[in-house]
């Protein structure tokens, strides 16, 4: 199942637009008024996907 959104440890994980642009797919994660972008080489998300985003980057929030 492609997948477009998903909620992960309470961020909202988003594909507003399948279509890849230089072969990589917008993701827009927020959460209250955070909100960040990124870019990813696949066109669906996944849980692996989140979890990577999360531990890379979005953990410094919860602090």
């Amino acid at each position: 199942m492609y997948r477009t959104r998903i909620e992960w440890k309470g961020w909202i994980f988003e594909i507003p637009d399948i279509e890849q642009r230089f072969g990589k797919t917008r993701v827009e994660v927020h959460k209250d008024d955070i909100e960040e972008v990124f870019y990813i080489e696949e066109q669906y998300l996944s849980e692996p996907i989140c979890d990577e985003l999360y531990e890379k980057y979005l953990y410094v929030y919860e602090g």
